[in-house]
């Protein structure tokens, strides 16, 4: 007795691919709401006086998937173009897979923190666990499994 599949193999690749799709568009999210997340405690930061208010503007975030810009936000003002051009320049570097890029645009905030102020480091830190937190809530109302890669 002969099996006859019930099915058709272009049903399998539509699954197959509505699944990887649903599985990026959550771990985009994710990566947005980590990444603002970082911007939103770094700009809450008061270690500096912030004169022109152009350093705060420029700390933003800038999301990559295979080489194109697929998220981003920064405050308007003068610092913002600049921390858009650097995080582009940044991302350049690498073409495969999600970039996440989290910038303090403005050329002098280097010097700012080297002066022992926290303008983007201390609370870039926070990336891993905020991202982490989101994909534990994308694994839990999805029901799709995410294991961390141990590079």
């Amino acid at each position: 007795m002969a099996l006859k599949a019930k099915f058709k193999l272009t049903d399998i690749r539509k699954k197959t691919e509505d699944f990887y799709n649903r599985a990026l568009a959550g771990a985009l999210e994710a990566l947005k709401d980590a990444a603002q997340q970082v911007v939103d405690e770094a700009k809450l930061q008061e270690t500096y006086a912030d004169q022109t208010g152009n350093l705060r503007a420029s700390i933003g975030y800038v999301i990559f998937f295979n080489g194109e810009k697929v998220a981003g936000s920064f405050a308007s003002g003068t610092g913002q173009e600049k921390g858009k051009a650097f995080s582009e320049t940044v991302a350049k570097k690498y073409s495969k897979g999600f970039v996440v890029v989290l910038v303090a645009g403005m050329e002098y905030a280097a010097y700012v923190e080297a002066k022992g102020y926290d303008v983007l480091t201390g609370s870039s830190f926070m990336f891993s666990p905020f991202f982490m937190q989101n994909m534990k809530v994308l694994q839990d109302t999805s029901g799709i499994k995410f294991e961390p890669v141990k590079l």
